[in-house]
């Protein structure tokens, strides 16, 4: 069985929340929260994951710089290609919104504005998921994603062994071309716990437009899998 085959034959677990501590330097800037609802979610008939990221800044780091971003992704249960995606983002001065829904039948992904004709895809938020479910080895996998109106490739590229606060953890950055979780392009790392079965992310570390944080497990909720109408 190949490791795309892998991914495809597990579930997320639902109701599953990961808080993090999030760092602008030394400074402790916000809390980045990343969740999978409890709930199947059918858009244009198709059963989906419903994943959310939202990053907010607290504290004495949102009188000089406020944050809150928003990403929802919702994907199919069979494949976890992406059918809807949603963007806000706020960062100090910048603020952009963007809605993307993939029309299956039809091979689009549709915006308010055009339509663009691609095959099936993931996204940024999804591959975060994906990342976590792969068998823990040391091949890259190389996988066709879509954001901001334009579809290419992402490399996950397992890195190195490391620890995270005592816990085993493999280093593994996801190489964005274009578009990547919050800003253009560039890597996205995640440290991701070796000892459970969903992979936790202990730490990662992200750019944005105004510069790059990282952030550190504060608490994580596990989910459950139960059986889904694919």
């Amino acid at each position: 069985m190949t490791t795309l085959l892998l991914i495809l034959a597990l579930s997320l677990p639902r109701g599953e929340k990961i808080s993090m501590n999030v760092y602008f330097g030394p400074i402790k800037a916000g809390i980045l929260e990343l969740t999978v609802s409890p709930d199947i979610k059918k858009i244009e008939g198709i059963p989906c994951y419903h994943l959310s990221l939202t990053l907010r800044s607290t504290g004495t780091f949102s009188y000089f710089f406020r944050v809150q971003d928003r990403i929802d992704s919702y994907i199919d249960t069979s494949e976890l290609h992406t059918v809807k995606y949603e963007k806000v983002l706020n960062e100090g001065g910048y603020h952009a919104r963007s809605s993307m829904i993939y029309i299956m039948s039809d091979s689009t992904a549709v915006y308010s504005d055009t339509v663009i004709k691609t095959p099936p895809f993931h996204d940024p938020l999804s591959l975060i998921y994906i990342t976590r479910l792969l068998p823990l080895s040391k091949d890259t996998l190389s996988l066709l994603y879509h954001v901001d109106k334009i579809t290419t490739r992402a490399k996950i590229i397992p890195e190195r062994e490391d620890s995270v606060n005592g816990k085993k953890a493999l280093e593994v950055t996801i190489r964005f071309e274009k578009g990547g979780v919050f800003k253009e392009g560039g890597d996205f790392r995640l440290w991701i716990s070796e000892d459970s079965p969903y992979h936790e992310p202990l730490k990662l570390h992200s750019k944005l437009k105004f510069g790059s944080i990282r952030a550190v497990l504060k608490k994580y909720t596990p989910g459950s899998v139960s059986s889904i109408q694919r």
